[in-house]
């Protein structure tokens, strides 16, 4: 199943061909999952005084999560002889740690395996202005359950790391450039917003928690001259004048170029932006210049073509708001010669955990140029003003932490009446299922159609959605982690 779409897994499997199992569906060539099935499994009577604690997944938890609407984290710890009763689950800083982040882990949601070898806990952490960019927090974690009447426990000293990230909290001036990760955006009103130049990549501004620019603030990241925005394509040089037999203008830059004479910057890549791709990757998911016009013979000089709308990607875990964007492709000159080519429209995409506020969006094109692409992604309410032009990619709706089924009900929303994939990974990421390809019906809104088997792996699973078309390398994909605890 679309195979070809996922070449770097394929290498990945070959990599891990003992423990790994095959990226496309096939019951003949499945491993065995590490725990037996539930329904073949001999459940025994664990025993508290024996509580051992061997391993956690992940290693890392990054602040912000469960915060302004984005998703709590889950943590999974492995082990032997875990009980229900008293069960409880304390992280601490390590010995010498530098910091205490700030943090809260969900006992009252603590769900422990019918097997009682492992257990599975949602964590908050919220927004922490003690924590900075680049911290790396170590902390013990604790379980305790009850054994004979007393509280036991068992400690993983050192095994769990708290990832800081900076905050961007302004009205004062922004330059948008590169790719940036915040625990927290918030871009007041009154700031300004300001993009410079000669910017290869497209613009990616992601928080873990709400990303906020006011909407009185437009975002500008159209095309000027023969100067594109971020990522986007050149406008190509005019033709001379004045030359026996004409001189030829210049080719547009960009995946989709404008042809001389005059033609415009197109845009080849589908509806539903499998990527956001920079002109360092050569991906075609981006604008394209128009070419220069051709100068005439003994006469007057050609026209510059106009350059492409830039590429910018604004991502939420949790709720996400921000006003107009335009990324529209430049008009080509037009002197006494031929005129050139118009510049084809940009990249927006808008992606939101919770719930999504977006302005207008223009990705037009100007003169002969073609539209850019634009797409949002939002698991909850979405009010977005040109959402009748824009594509809905797949997103979950308010998915679980914890689940006790290896085939759970999950909500995914998108357009209605096209396709997309899923998979999922183990807590390694070297055990794949999928991908899966699925219909979105009329409604716009379905549940996840897992096969009759495999299921979830046992433990912590990364679960993802993406547009059809898509791999695993995308940006534009939703990736959510899951446990899966067998209870009987």
């Amino acid at each position: 199943m679309m195979d070809h779409m996922w070449p770097h897994l394929a290498r990945a499997l070959l990599a891990t061909s003992l423990g790994g199992c095959s990226l496309l569906y096939n019951p003949s060539n499945l491993p065995p999952q590490a725990d037996a099935a539930p329904d073949a499994e001999m459940l025994v009577d664990a025993d508290p005084s024996m509580l051992d604690v061997t391993d956690l997944k992940p290693s890392v938890l990054v602040e912000g999560a469960g915060a302004n609407g984005s998703r709590v984290a889950v943590l999974v710890i492995d082990g032997s002889h875990m009980v229900a009763e008293g069960a409880m689950v304390m992280i601490t800083p390590a010995a010498g740690a530098p910091k205490v982040p700030m943090l809260m882990v969900d006992n009252s949601k603590i769900v422990v395996e019918g097997n009682g070898k492992r257990l599975a806990v949602p964590v908050t952490l919220p927004v922490d202005m003690g924590l900075a960019a680049g911290d790396m927090i170590a902390m013990d974690v604790t379980v305790v359950q009850t054994s004979g009447g007393s509280m036991l426990t068992k400690k993983l000293g050192g095994k769990l790391q708290i990832k800081g990230l900076g905050e961007l909290d302004t009205m004062g001036a922004v330059s948008l450039t590169g790719s940036t990760e915040y625990s927290f955006v918030n871009i007041r009103a009154g700031a300004t917003l300001t993009v410079p130049g000669g910017q290869m990549n497209p613009i990616i501004i992601r928080s873990t928690s709400s990303l906020t620019i006011a909407p009185s603030i437009s975002i500008n990241l159209s095309g000027s001259g023969m100067t594109p925005g971020p990522a986007g394509g050149a406008g190509g040089t005019a033709g001379p004048g004045g030359i026996v037999g004409g001189s030829q203008g210049g080719e547009g830059g960009g995946p989709a170029k404008g042809l001389p004479s005059g033609g415009g910057g197109g845009f080849n890549a589908p509806e539903q932006l499998t990527s956001i791709d920079g002109m360092t990757s050569g991906g075609p998911n981006r604008s394209s210049g128009g070419a220069g016009g051709d100068g005439m013979s003994l006469g007057a000089a050609g026209g510059a073509g106009g350059a492409g709308g830039g590429s910018i990607a604004l991502i939420a875990d949790g709720n996400l708001v921000a006003g107009a964007v335009t990324a529209k492709g430049a008009a080509g000159t037009m002197p006494g010669g031929n005129p050139g080519g118009g510049g084809s429209g940009g990249v927006v995409y808008a992606r939101a955990g919770g719930t999504l506020t977006l302005g207008a969006v223009d990705v037009t094109g100007t003169g002969n140029g073609a539209a850019g692409r634009a797409r949002y992604d939002a698991g909850s309410t979405a009010t977005v003003a040109s959402a009748g032009s824009m594509f809905r990619g797949p997103a979950f709706v308010d998915p679980p932490a914890i689940v006790k089924s290896e085939r759970p009900m999950l909500s995914v929303v998108g357009t209605p009446l096209k396709p997309f994939q899923f998979y999922w990974t183990n807590d390694t990421g070297l055990e794949i299922q999928g991908p899966y390809m699925q219909t979105f019906p009329a409604s716009g809104t379905t549940m996840l159609a897992f096969p009759t088997t495999p299921g979830l792996f046992r433990g912590l699973n990364t679960l993802c959605v993406l547009a059809a078309g898509a791999d695993a390398t995308s940006n534009t994909k939703t990736c959510v982690d899951v446990a899966y605890l067998f209870a009987p």
